[in-house]
């Protein structure tokens, strides 16, 4: 064997792809588009892991690589190996985005509880949702909305995980956000909290907790999220009004939607 580091362009990997792609697994869109989210926005890094040709020519690993360059439109430095006849490729266990932020000093701060809050603002609460996002991404939406991402996990700190999930820490965040008063979010996560209400214009946190503490798994499956994060901002909504709310339904939008993020690429046409 033998390993080169190359500038791979579009131009060659579209070559590569199109002569030397035999016998290959079924290409998975959605990681070319987290590959190419990474290319286009400068934060693929050179590693050991990048392209291998076996002997006969064929590509043995990099399939993914290639095709998101081709989609990206930009060129990036690999190693590119020749005479990888070896089958045990592509077996690591992927990093998540709190292992990835880590790394990186200014990044350090990202716990696993907040890349929790990033990653259900952008996969529940956004207009571009997907399931699996590359850390980058992430990492990224984390980095531009830190403050209001750092409060919703702050002023929800409980021990019991059912006020303190991913979807109701995300609800405070997105509310903050949009403007909504600091004071009174970390009233209605206090009365979410302990059941302590002043009066009727609190019921709204009341019936939240009513309805978390009835639910068998109110945060598990896609359907049950969505239903339940927008009976969260309901009930917040309620609460910020001083509404005597009697009944918790969700309605049929979220009332505080995610922030806007960085442009992400769609998945390529196969």
């Amino acid at each position: 064997m033998r390993t080169e580091k190359i500038f791979v362009t579009p131009e060659r990997a579209k070559a590569w792809l199109s002569k030397n792609n035999v016998n290959n697994r079924h290409m998975r869109p959605s990681v070319v588009s987290r590959y190419a989210f990474d290319m286009k926005h400068g934060e693929w890094r050179l590693t050991h892991q990048g392209i291998a040709f076996r002997s006969d020519g064929t590509i043995a690993d990099g399939q993914h690589r290639l095709a998101a360059v081709v989609m990206s439109g930009c060129g990036v430095w690999m190693f590119v190996t020749y005479g990888m006849d070896e089958p045990t490729v592509d077996l690591l266990t992927p990093r998540n985005p709190a292992d990835v932020a880590a790394f990186a000093e200014d990044t350090r701060w990202l716990t696993s509880k907040l890349v929790a809050i990033a990653s259900f603002m952008l996969r529940e609460m956004s207009d571009v949702r997907s399931g699996k996002m590359p850390a980058s991404r992430v990492i990224a939406y984390a980095e531009k909305y830190r403050g209001v991402i750092t409060f919703g996990h702050d002023v929800s700190s409980s021990n019991a995980a059912l006020y303190a999930a991913a979807g109701i820490r995300a609800t405070y965040a997105c509310a903050a956000f949009h403007g909504v008063e600091l004071d009174e979010i970390a009233r209605f996560a206090f009365v979410l909290r302990t059941g302590s209400v002043n009066g009727p214009e609190e019921w709204g946190a009341l019936r939240l907790r009513e309805s978390l503490l009835s639910a068998v798994s109110p945060w598990y499956g896609g359907s049950a999220r969505n239903l339940m994060v927008r009976k969260a901002q309901r009930a917040l909504a309620a609460f910020v009004d001083g509404t005597a709310l009697r009944q918790l339904k969700a309605p049929d939008c979220l009332i505080y939607p995610a922030p806007p993020e960085v442009f992400y690429p769609a998945p390529p046409e196969v």
